[in-house]
């Protein structure tokens, strides 16, 4: 299998002589990656509010939604929460939409 990396070699501690003499070359490397959640749709009332995007089989959570008290007024992706009744919180990167305004904390 192949696949393509982005590697930033000034963020780790990479001999670059040895990389450079790499390319083209099959490499092996081992790595970490943070999973993070991604924000599919949110539900209110059980109706879907952004894309009725509703796919089964994927993980679900509920709870008061949070972070969404106004629209993004950037490029940069907001943060969203959703806290379920045990306390735990489920963070979204996610750009916050005018639809989503009204169910926060809710």
């Amino acid at each position: 299998m192949t696949q393509t990396f982005s590697l930033n070699v000034e963020a780790a501690d990479i001999n670059q002589a040895a990389l450079g003499k790499a390319v083209g070359q099959h490499m092996s490397f081992n790595y970490a990656s943070e999973l993070v959640p991604n924000l599919i749709e949110i539900e209110l009332n059980a109706k879907p509010l952004l894309n009725d995007n509703t796919v089964d089989g994927l993980n679900k959570v509920t709870g008061t939604l949070s972070g969404a008290e106004s629209v993004t007024a950037s490029d940069l992706l907001g943060l969203v929460t959703v806290t379920d009744n045990a306390g735990k919180q489920t963070n979204f990167p996610y750009y916050v939409e005018p639809i989503m305004i009204p169910p926060n904390s809710k």
